[in-house]
């Protein structure tokens, strides 16, 4: 094979695995913080269907390798409506799409509403690693946190304050398509040879009993 050949097929080879680790360093990212039940004593100075329309949009923009993307498309929300009935109150739930293949893709994320300032970092290696400095409004004791987990892996971060769920998981690689291969084509048996044409057409003889006799001679 000649060198260029073999070249051009190492540069294929190249492109594709790069191509795929790109997209394996692509994930979607639900986060949940919420405060804890018995660390506030007047409720109904939080006014959670505020805190709902303040914290859909809380993550900073323009940050790259970070699109942010509805929370309500997660798969939180049972969590919520469990957390909320047992006297939590819900001060972020964020969903996004983090390109940790990006140069700052381990750059900490800007997070700030009304009832929470501060910021988030997500760095991978063997795992996925989250470190968090959030302080919620009102109190005095940030929320300084450092947890790993897998992808896919749901992790739960414990503070006297607050808790913190979060999960990436890994968007996988499409599949390469299988080309159909076309059908093989049948083979017909060969024709049957023709026949030898002839201008003379076979003699006929008449059948035995109908041929004349010789009758004797009368003399």
């Amino acid at each position: 094979m000649p060198v260029f050949h073999r070249l051009a097929i190492l540069l294929i080879l190249l492109c594709a695995s790069l191509a795929a680790s790109a997209q394996e360093g692509v994930y979607i990212v639900e986060m949940l913080v919420f405060e804890q039940p018995d660390a506030y004593d007047e409720p109904g100075q939080f006014d959670e269907v505020n805190a709902g329309r303040q914290v859909a949009g809380s993550l900073e923009l323009g940050t790259p390798g970070v699109i942010p993307l509805p929370a309500q498309d997660g798969g939180f929300g049972p969590v919520i409506y469990t957390l909320r009935h047992k006297g939590a109150r819900v001060l972020a739930h964020l969903r996004w799409r983090h390109d940790f293949s990006s140069p700052v893709s381990t750059d900490w994320l800007r997070l700030t509403n009304p009832y929470l300032d501060g910021v988030i970092r997500l760095r991978r290696g063997r795992f996925i690693h989250l470190d968090t400095d959030l302080q919620i409004t009102g109190s005095e004791q940030p929320v300084r946190e450092h947890g790993r987990m897998r992808s896919g892996e749901l992790l739960y971060v414990d503070h006297p304050r607050a808790g913190i769920l979060i999960r990436a998981e890994r968007i996988d690689s499409p599949k390469p398509q299988a080309v159909p291969s076309a059908p093989a084509a049948t083979q017909e048996p060969p024709p049957p040879p023709p026949k030898p044409a002839t201008d003379n057409p076979p003699e006929q003889r008449e059948p035995a009993s109908e041929i004349p006799r010789a009758l004797p001679d009368p003399t």
